[in-house]
Order: structure tokens, then sequence, then C-alpha cells
């Protein structure tokens, strides 16, 4: 009797169990619920890596790339498919638009402007695809830019080769001609980055050295402008009693005489001077971070990516005890980055991604571009009357904004592009993104964002690691990220 009744109460604790514990799931909210499976699969996943990793170091690549393709599945859309068709240069090619193109070049010949330019921008409009007339029409505006806004309404030059490169970023025609327009109009630096973009992304292509020597020849016109633009300036603050430059934080505080004067020096050392001013602010504020062991972690990285990044600066990298998913670069290779960041970041290959990215903006100017901008804009616009009825910092808002996403996805590209010959899987500086969209939510970018929105960035660079076969199947380095990520 004693063991029926023993397997009978037994019976009656087990049901009472499983009536309990579907209750208590019943009552907790689904994301509670949830998220234990969300931890688990994350778990599996970096385990999965983790196996790879030690595959991939023993040499036994094929088998670790078995483990890679488990944990990371296909991407979500079928990324190849493309709405820009081909680029296209003999008009026999292009099924149509003949009789347009002999007008447009009779215009030409004739030297009759209504006809050049109203028959190169329809086709422009009607065979995007059609590089010539692209061409053509930025040269025609170039030379009679009276007759080009009077037939195309506002558009300059740099406008249309700005949106056919935006089409065919790999046709060296295409770049060669934006980068001729940006001269003519004395825009060096951008020039200078243009050309330095195609030589760096494209670097197999045998056009590369060529852009390569463009892009020093543009930067050293664009320093000695520079530099005789801020002596004026330097002058004229001297005469007008002397005003400070306030835009940006790494500049607060510094006179525009000084700031001229760093300027002078030349990119590497205006951004050498910029980052000691900032780490000794981080060093008294206590939030330099100078572990041994964490620092040379980060130097190794970028040290495995700096031969592939196209300029030879004196790279230094800094880590900042910030809570914020951030880091930030300032000119001539100057790298910082926040512990926040570290710590959110799975494996050593997205951490390489992130640090490529801010090294890509070094090696683009980026940030000199914007910093030189700033100060042009602070010392224009305190010698402008105080009653002026435009809304200077408006204009530079707008502007800085488009042309930091712009600025952002190229550092994007350069920083995935490197991330295979360093040895790394290709989707590191993605999967870093998709962290980021995470944690904003998956939303558009807005016209007042300096970023691309992150889920966008996923999409992109998604279509760039399939379009150019990129591995993503490669060395991730769970393990020793989730050494240092101890020490933090």
């Amino acid at each position: 009797m004693k063991p029926t009744r023993n397997l009978r109460w037994l019976a009656v604790g087990m049901v009472l169990f499983l009536s309990l514990s579907t209750f208590l799931n019943l009552l907790l909210p689904a994301p509670v619920r949830s998220q234990s499976a969300v931890e688990l699969a994350q778990a599996n996943r970096l385990q999965l890596l983790a196996q790879g990793d030690q595959l991939w170091q023993e040499g036994n690549q094929e088998q670790a790339m078995a483990y890679y393709r488990q944990a990371k599945p296909s991407f979500p859309t079928p990324t190849r498919n493309s709405t820009v068709p081909e680029p296209i240069f003999e008009i026999e090619q292009l099924g149509g638009g003949q009789r347009l193109w002999e007008n447009a070049l009779d215009g030409i010949t004739r030297d009759l402007d209504s006809k050049k330019f109203l028959y190169l921008q329809r086709l422009i409009k009607d065979y995007p695809q059609f590089i010539p007339a692209h061409l053509k029409l930025a040269e025609a505006c170039l030379e009679d830019e009276e007759a080009c806004e009077r037939y195309l309404k506002d558009i300059d030059p740099t406008e249309i080769m700005e949106q056919v490169s935006e089409l065919y970023p790999a046709e060296p025609e295409v770049i060669r001609t934006k980068v001729k327009i940006l001269a003519a109009k004395k825009k060096y630096l951008e020039a200078s980055i243009a050309a330095r973009q195609f030589a760096l992304i494209l670097v197999d292509h045998p056009d590369a050295p060529e852009f390569a020597e463009m892009a020093d020849e543009y930067m050293g016109r664009f320093l000695s402008d520079v530099k005789a633009q801020m002596i004026a300036l330097g002058i004229l603050q001297a005469i007008t009693g002397g005003f400070g430059i306030s835009q940006g934080d790494w500049a607060q505080g510094v006179s525009a005489i000084n700031m001229i004067g760093l300027l002078l020096k030349g990119e590497s050392a205006f951004g050498e001077q910029l980052a000691n001013a900032e780490v000794e602010k981080l060093r008294s504020q206590g939030k330099l971070v100078e572990n041994p062991e964490l620092l040379n972690y980060i130097k190794g990285i970028g040290g495995r990516l700096e031969p592939y990044m196209g300029r030879d600066f004196d790279y230094e990298y800094y880590v900042v005890k910030d809570p914020d998913l951030n880091a930030f670069t300032f000119p001539g290779g100057k790298i910082f980055i926040n512990t926040g960041a570290i710590k959110a970041i799975n494996t050593q290959a997205e951490l390489a991604g992130l640090i490529g990215h801010e090294i890509a903006h070094s090696v683009f100017s980026h940030t000199y571009e914007t910093m030189v901008e700033e100060i042009v804009f602070q010392v224009i616009k305190d010698l402008l009357p105080k009653n002026t009825p435009i809304s200077l910092d408006q204009i530079l808002e707008l502007g800085s904004k488009a042309n930091s996403r712009a600025q952002e996805q190229q550092a994007d590209i350069l920083g995935t592009r490197v991330l295979n010959p360093a040895g790394y899987a290709a989707d590191g500086l993605r999967n870093f993104m998709a962290i980021m969209a995470q944690r904003e939510g998956n939303r558009a970018t807005s016209w007042s964002d300096t970023h691309p929105a992150s889920a966008e960035r996923v999409t992109y660079l998604e279509k760039l690691i399939v379009d150019n076969d990129y591995n993503r199947y490669a060395y991730e380095g769970v393990s020793e990220h989730r050494e240092i990520n101890q020490i933090i």
C-alpha cells in the first residue's frame, strides 16, 4: 500500500508543479519569458564561434568555417539584386537615346546652349546609366556656369557628378571628372578625399595608384590654400580685436589665432596637438584608462589593420572610461575608444570593425575637413554684423550633418574592406552595427542625424559583403575578447 500511496502523492505533486509553472509563465510578461531564450541563443552562437576560433588558430580553416556557418545564418534578404543598371559608355549599347545624344553633340559642336544643356539633361534623366552624358554635362556646366544655371535651374557640375558617383563609385572616369570639377572650384580637400576613396576602396584597380597620387597632390594644394587663408584671417583677427572658436568641443577655449597656428603645422601635427590636449583633459578627469593589457590589446588590433589603410600616420590608441557605446578620432590617426563600446562588443572581429571605421575617418581626412570648416565658419560668422538675418548656424548644421552621414558611409566601406586582409571575419563592423541597431530600434535615418541609422548601415554593409564576396566565416576572437572584458 505504501508504494502505491507514494506514487500517488508523487503524481499529485508533479501535477501541482506543472500547473504552478504554467500559471507563473502566464503571469510573467513575454519579454521576461523570452529573454532567457535570447541569451541562450547568443551563448550558443558565441560558443560555436569560439570553437571555430580554436580550429582556425590550429590551421584547420575548413572545419572552423563549418562552425562559423552554424553560428551565422545567411543575411535575411537577397542583397545581390540592385535597381542600379550597369553603366554604359557606347550609345549603340544603350537601346535608345541615340537621337538625344546626336542632338546634344550637335549642340556642343555648334555651341548652342539650349540644345546642349537640355538634351544632355534629358539623357541623364531617361538613361542615368549612360556615363558620357553625365561627363559632358558636368564639363559644359564647368565651362559656362551662367548658362548652366539658366538652363538647369541651380544645378551645378559638382551636384551632377556627386549623383552619378553615388550610382557608379567604381567607374574611374566618373571619379576622375568629379575630382577635376572639385579642383576647378578650388575644393581641394574634397577632391583629395574623392580620389583617396577610390584609391583605398578599389585598391586592386589598375588606376588606384593614379588616384592615390591625385589625392596627395590635392591635399598639398589644400594645405597651401589653408596656410594662405589662415595667415590672412590671422591678420584680420588682429585688426578686428580677436574672436574665439566655439563650434566643437575639441576647440573650446582656443583662440582663433592659436587655432590658425595649429592648422599651419599640417594635418598630423594638428591632430597630435589636439589629441594631446584631449588626453590631458581625460587624465585630469580620471577618465583615461591606462591598463597596459587593455591598451596592448587595442594597439595589437590597430596594428593588424594599419598596413591596409593606405596612409602612413603615427597611429595612437586611447581608451576612455565612458559607458557610452562610442569611439572618435582626431586627425593623423589618433583613435579614442570608450569602455562602453568595448564591453558591448562580443568578439575581437567586431572591435576590429569599429577600430577600422575610426582609422578610415583619419585616412580620409574627415575629421580634419570638419575641423577646418568649423574654424573658417566661426571666423566668418564673427566678422559679420550681429543683426545678419541669415542663420549661419543652421546652414552649417544642416550641411555638416549631411556631409557627416556621407563620411560615415565612406568609413564603413573602408573599415569593412580591410577586415579580411587583416585576418578577421568581414562582418565585424556589420555585427557591431547590429548591436547598435538593437539599442536604437528599427528606425530610418532622419535629416537631423549626423550618422545613418544603424539598421540602414547593417543593410548596406550586408550588400557590400555579398557583392564583393568578402569572407564572413573567418577568425572572430571570442575568447580573447571575453578575457579583456573581464579586466575592464
